[in-house]
């Protein structure tokens, strides 16, 4: 890990490194295995049996931070290994502010308090359990402000507060909807919502776009087999 650090390091130094604030996008991947008795394989989200390691990314050059291959898939160790991944990036030279983003699947005030210690900023999807539905429910339909979005839909952003043991976190909360006719079959409205530290402007914030970035940027491309010619037919006699 020292060595990939110094090589980093020596790269960054070269010119390679960050002039300014640093963005680190942690999320995790899936490895598919087929051995059902592999150590450290387990289901998850995919319903895939595999390997589930954790990789941090600088966003703007998708250099790789930090990466752990884990046993199982569940939130264990995720605060330590996202504390590897800031210290990694400030030994190797980053100078300026970071920040880190993640997706529900890091949520937990333990890595909340530790992203406090580290004294970065931070934006962390968080899951719409009951507490935070409640707090969209009570924004102010004055307070949504329509931001950009797709062509074939239309959205709007509003920040709130929820309440947390230590003590209030800042909630910004994107809803979207269908625009044209496909707005005549999903009438509904979607909502993603996530905490942010108070430094950080709400345009920075939404972990969501990045990270599904790099989901596809990892994801493998199926194979295109090429038709097979068929067989020449043999004349009959």
């Amino acid at each position: 890990m020292l060595r990939g650090v110094e090589a980093m390091r020596r790269a960054w130094t070269a010119g390679a490194g960050p002039t300014g604030p640093v963005t680190i996008d942690v999320d995790s991947a899936v490895c598919e295995v087929s051995g059902k008795t592999k150590a450290g394989a387990a289901y998850g989200y995919t319903s895939q049996l595999g390997y589930h390691p954790l990789i941090a990314v600088r966003a703007d050059t998708g250099e790789i931070m930090a990466a752990r291959l884990r046993g199982g898939a569940s939130q264990k160790g995720t605060a330590h290994f996202v504390a590897e991944a800031v210290h990694r990036t400030r030994r190797a030279g980053a100078a300026g502010k970071i920040t880190v983003r993640a997706d529900a699947g890091f949520w937990s005030y333990d890595l909340i308090e530790q992203l406090g210690r580290l004294g970065v900023r931070w934006s962390i999807t968080i899951p719409l359990r009951s507490n935070v539905r409640a707090a969209i429910e009570a924004i102010p339909e004055e307070s949504w402000t329509t931001i950009d979005y797709t062509e074939t839909g239309a959205a709007q952003a509003a920040e709130t507060l929820i309440d947390s043991p230590a003590e209030p976190l800042r909630l910004v909360v994107r809803r979207t909807r269908r625009v044209g006719h496909q707005a005549t079959i999903w009438t509904a409205r979607r909502y993603h919502a996530f905490a942010a530290d108070t430094g950080l402007p709400a345009a920075e914030a939404d972990p969501g776009a990045p990270l599904s970035r790099l989901r596809r940027a990892r994801r493998p491309r199926p194979q295109r087999r090429r038709p097979r010619s068929p067989a020449p037919c043999s004349p009959t006699t």
